[in-house]
C-alpha cells in the first residue's frame, strides 16, 4: 500500500516538484519498516503496562541514538539525502525492535509461569481488545490527519514556510517524547486503579503527574523562548529558513505548556481503557481545528495555522477533561471493570 499512499499525501500536500521527489523517496524507504514500527509501539505499551519504564526508556533510547547515528552517517559522511535520512529511520527501529525484545524475554523470563492457551484463545478477550485497538488506531488516524493536514496548509505558502513549519515542529515533537513519560507512567497508575475500582486513585495519579509533566512543559517553554534561535540554526543552515522560522517561534515555543494537558489526559484515559471517549473527543478537537485554519489561514496565513495548533490542543485538553469527571463518577458507581468496557 506504500505506494498509492505515497502518491495520495502528496496529492494532497502538493509541494513543489523538487520537494515531492524527497518526500516519495522518504517515505518509500521508511515505508518498510512500518511493521516493525507498530512492533515498538506495542513493545513500549507493554513494558509500561508491566511498570518497566527503564526497560522502555532503555528501547526508545536504542532507536534515537541509532537514528542520529546513522543520519551523520549517511548524510554527512556517504552525501545521501533523503534515501540516507529514510534509511537511517527504517535501521534504528530494526535496532529498537531486537533491544525490546531482549528486555521483553529477559522480564518474563524472571517472572516464570507458561503461556495458557485456553487464555491465548480466549475469544471474548480477544474482541475486547481488537474493539481497544480501534478506538485507538481510529483515534490516532484523526490525529495524524490533522498535522498532515498542517503541513499541507503550510505548503501553500511555500517552500520556506514549510521547511520552516517543519523546523519549528520538532521543538514540539522534541517535547512531547519527553513530556510522555508522565502520560506513560499515569497510565499504569490509573490502569492499577480502575482494576481496583478506585475512583480517589485516579484523580490522585492525575492530580501528581498534572504538577510535576506542568513543571516540566513550563521549563520547555523557557528554553525555547530564551535558546530557540540557537536551536533553530542548530536543525537548519538555510538563510531564508532560518529567518521564517524565527518569525514563527512565539507559536511554537508555548506549544508544551498548551500541549501538556492533552498528553495527560490521553494517558489516563489509554490507561482507563476509556478509548471510545478518546475517539470522540479526539474527533470534536479536529473538528475545532479545522473550523480553526479555514477562518484562520485566509487572513492570517501562516500566523493563523499556527493559532488553530494551539486549538487543537486546547480542545483535546477541554473535552477529556470535560468528560473524565462522569467517568469518575461511574467507576465508583458501577465498577471499573463495567465502565472500562464501555
Amino acid at each position: 500500500l506504500s505506494l498509492p499512499i505515497t502518491g495520495a499525501a502528496l496529492a494532497i500536500v502538493d509541494p513543489s516538484p523538487a520537494v515531492a521527489g524527497e518526500a516519495e523517496t522518504y517515505l518509500l524507504i521508511r515505508s518498510w519498516a512500518f511493521p516493525v514500527t507498530l512492533a515498538n509501539y506495542a513493545l513500549l505499551g507493554w513494558l509500561f503496562g508491566e511498570m518497566r519504564p527503564r526497560a522502555a526508556l532503555a528501547q526508545q533510547v536504542s532507536i534515537y541514538t541509532t537514528n542520529v547515528v546513522l543520519d551523520l552517517l549517511f548524510v554527512l559522511q556517504f552525501d545521501m539525502t533523503a534515501d540516507g535520512v529514510a534509511l537511517a529511520s527504517a535501521l534504528a527501529e530494526v535496532v529498537g525492535l531486537v533491544v525490546g525484545a531482549v528486555l521483553a524475554a529477559r522480564h518474563l523470563r524472571q517472572r516464570g509461569g507458561a503461556w495458557e492457551r485456553a487464555r491465548l484463545l480466549d475469544l471474548v478477550a480477544a474482541r475486547r481488545l481488537l474493539g481497544l485497538n480501534r478506538d485507538l488506531f481510529a483515534r490516532t488516524i484523526v490525529l495524524q490527519l490533522a498535522f498532515a493536514w498542517f503541513t499541507a496548509v503550510g505548503a501553500r505558502f511555500g517552500d520556506t514556510v514549510l521547511a520552516a513549519n517543519a523546523v519549528l515542529l520538532q521543538f514540539l515533537v522534541f517535547s512531547a517524547h519527553a513530556l510522555d513519560a508522565f502520560a506513560f507512567a499515569v497510565e499504569a497508575l490509573v490502569g492499577t486503579s480502575v482494576g481496583a475500582r478506585n475512583p480517589a486513585g485516579v484523580a490522585a495519579a492525575g492530580r501528581v503527574a498534572a504538577l510535576w509533566s506542568g513543571i516540566a512543559a513550563a521549563g520547555f517553554a523557557v528554553v525555547y523562548f530564551i535558546a530557540g534561535g540557537p536551536v533553530i540554526a542548530g536543525l537548519t543552515d538555510l538563510p531564508e529558513v532560518r529567518e521564517a522560522a524565527g518569525t514563527y517561534l512565539a507559536w511554537a515555543a508555548p506549544l508544551p505548556i498548551v500541549a501538556v494537558w492533552s498528553y495527560l489526559l490521553d494517558g489516563m484515559f489509554i490507561g482507563a481503557t476509556w478509548t471510545g471517549a478518546l475517539l470522540k473527543a479526539m474527533v470534536l478537537s479536529f473538528a475545532a481545528f479545522a473550523v480553526a485554519v479555514l477562518t484562520l489561514t485566509p487572513s492570517l496565513e501562516n500566523h493563523g495555522l499556527w493559532l488553530a495548533l494551539h486549538v487543537f490542543f486546547v480542545a483535546r485538553a477541554v473535552t477529556l477533561a470535560a468528560a473524565l469527571p462522569g467517568r469518575l463518577v461511574a467507576l465508583g458507581a458501577s465498577g471499573g471493570e463495567t465502565v472500562a468496557a464501555r
